[in-house]
């Protein structure tokens, strides 16, 4: 399937995912497909918005720490967080990436004004 950032915005949530085609279904195609008659709008916002990945800043050593992995029964591996701090950072539109040591930050913002706030929030589930 897809890895995907999951971003809450003030409308809504942006979904964020890698277009390279591949043999998998175009995930908003797949999206779409399963909407039915709820109240759900799916667009394309590749027009509207700019995702950008930054690394290798000496800020970012800051929070970088090495990972504890807690392991499921099922062979999920998920990362042991520590402290009372949200983990993919406080600021908006700036997340930490925090997948693996040295990923940097995301940032999302939009293409009309790239030096604007950034437009989302991060969101994590239980959804």
């Amino acid at each position: 399937m897809y890895d995907v950032f999951l971003h809450k915005t003030d409308d809504g949530f942006l979904l964020e995912y890698d277009q390279t085609e591949s043999e998998a279904t175009p995930l908003l195609a797949y999206l779409k497909r399963h909407v039915l008659r709820s109240k759900v709008k799916i667009r394309q916002l590749t027009d509207e918005v700019d995702i950008w990945a930054t690394w290798g800043s000496e800020a970012d050593k800051s929070w970088e720490s090495p990972r504890q992995w807690n392991w499921g029964r099922g062979g999920a591996v998920e990362p042991v967080w520590s402290g009372d701090e949200w983990h993919w950072g406080t600021q908006q539109g700036v997340f930490l990436d925090r997948r693996a040591v040295g990923l940097g930050r995301r940032l999302i913002s939009r293409k009309s004004d790239p030096r604007t706030s950034p437009i989302c929030t991060f969101v994590s589930g239980p959804f």
